[in-house]
């Protein structure tokens, strides 16, 4: 019996062998296989997506059998947020991405210190709140290595976060890297001033239906955020320069400009076709341009650089 046993594979071996199933179908089989096999492909499993209505009893059997997960997504959910995230949170679990958002407002103040205690490798946090600045304050003292961070507002307009709230919020995260400014009506120029100033690291910003942020504050934004990769701007603004020429010798990591709503001038889009030899896609939609205008037929037109600089060599005579 000892020398049978001797021939089994460690299960360190499965591992190695059950990662290199790339098809969901394959993993699905082994775990039926034995209870070995499915105790292996358990433990490998480091994401997971619930959606829908999932009863608390059954989200925390999910999370007492997948002990290693580090990605957990829990959208449209239709139970109590509240309690799912305190389950969440006496799992034992250490994620690393935590995705909780509903039709329904969470109240953070329940939950956020349990769930800091426990998570102390988190670097993504995506919920829905509904308490404007004193989400931000919260998520803020309690998770100071925070990467990435998704507040949804529930009533954005009667509860909002605001300048206050977005200058401590960027104070506290230092590593910060991607936020998503959707639907923060109150937020002004002064918080991408902030965001520029206290987060050195930020590579990601979206910024949707701020109504009082201006080309000042965005120009600002890209002269003092040398990281930054990713701009969404979705928003009704004319720009003249954006501060163009102060800042193409400076944003050589852009990969990405998403433009929605915007006026553009032309010099603004030849200073970026001249200068940005790093961006990799453009999308402009539903933006009015002069001389680009009969080039962007489609509502949405995403352009790689090189398909941008043969419209401009070819057909667009520089100024």
């Amino acid at each position: 019996m000892e020398e049978e046993a001797s021939k089994e594979l460690p299960d360190e071996c499965w591992e190695i062998i059950f990662n290199r199933l790339k098809h969901e179908s394959d993993q699905e089989s082994i775990t039926l296989v034995c209870k070995r096999f499915l105790s292996i492909s358990d433990f490998l499993r480091v994401s997971l997506k619930l959606s829908g209505y999932t009863p608390i009893t059954v989200l925390c059997r999910l999370l007492k059998r997948f002990s290693n997960l580090k990605k957990l997504q829990v959208c449209n959910f239709r139970g109590d947020m509240n309690e799912a995230i305190l389950a969440i949170a006496r799992s034992g679990l250490d994620l690393e991405e935590l995705v909780a958002l509903s039709d329904c407002r969470s109240h953070p103040e329940v939950w956020l210190e349990e769930l800091s205690s426990s998570m102390k490798s988190l670097k993504v946090l995506k919920f829905t709140g509904g308490e404007g600045d004193a989400d931000f304050v919260r998520v803020a003292d309690a998770f100071p290595q925070l990467e990435e961070l998704y507040i949804k507002d529930e009533a954005p307009y009667i509860i909002s976060v605001t300048d206050k709230g977005m200058d401590y919020m960027s104070s506290k995260l230092k590593r910060l890297r991607k936020i998503d400014l959707s639907n923060k009506s109150r937020v002004s120029d002064k918080s991408l001033i902030s965001l520029s100033k206290n987060c050195p690291l930020l590579e990601q910003i979206e910024i949707h239906d701020c109504n009082s942020v201006t080309q000042e504050g965005i120009s600002f934004l890209f002269n003092n955020s040398h990281h930054l990769n990713l701009l969404y701007i979705c928003k009704y603004l004319k720009i003249d320069s954006f501060g163009v020429e102060g800042s193409t010798n400076i944003l050589t990591n852009l990969q990405s400009l998403r433009l929605q709503y915007v006026d553009i001038p032309d010099e603004f889009l030849f200073s970026i076709i001249e200068a940005r030899i790093h961006l990799t896609d453009l999308a402009l939609t539903d933006c009015k341009s002069y001389t680009f205008d009969r080039y962007l037929k489609a509502p949405t037109s995403l352009f790689s650089i090189s398909e941008v600089f043969r419209v401009g060599e070819s057909r667009v005579p520089h100024k």
